[in-house]
């Protein structure tokens, strides 16, 4: 994949754990496709912080943490990015929590331990949707100008 207009593909991931931020990120890094950027927060205050000022595509995050919730953190990235695509990683669901996650369109929610080739999957196929998304933005503003 190649980022449209050279503009890449920004993925956020969030765990309040760190020793578990730090290996799935590491694991992570070497497995995302090309024009795929991915930024690592432990601290949910500071994710929320970069969701209200950055542009991001992609945000998976850790639903229970003690400053910010995922759910929250979703909200907030949709507050700036409504086609944001979302993946929660939990240790411990609720029927409530799942509920919500849907209800704010989540795309996919996984339990923890989490498998590092399905969470991988599951950005590429994001940053696929993402291109896509744009692709589309762009060829009708190009039918918009020739028209």
């Amino acid at each position: 994949m190649v980022a449209v207009n050279n503009r890449k593909i920004n993925v956020v991931f969030v765990e309040d754990d760190l020793a578990q931020a730090n290996w799935v990120s590491r694991l992570l890094v070497g497995r995302l496709p090309e024009g795929v950027e991915l930024l690592t927060f432990t601290d949910s205050s500071a994710a929320s912080a970069h969701l209200g000022e950055e542009w991001v595509d992609v945000i998976i995050t850790d639903l229970d943490m003690p400053k910010v919730d995922g759910l929250t953190l979703v909200r907030r990235a949709r507050e700036f990015n409504p086609r944001v695509q979302a993946v929660i990683l939990t240790a411990a669901s609720t029927s409530a929590a799942l509920v919500d996650a849907g209800d704010i369109g989540v795309a996919d929610y996984l339990l923890k331990p989490v498998d590092i080739q399905t969470v991988a999957g599951l950005i590429e196929q994001a940053a696929e949707r993402v291109d896509r998304w744009r692709r589309a933005l762009l060829g009708t503003i190009a039918l918009k100008r020739g028209h």
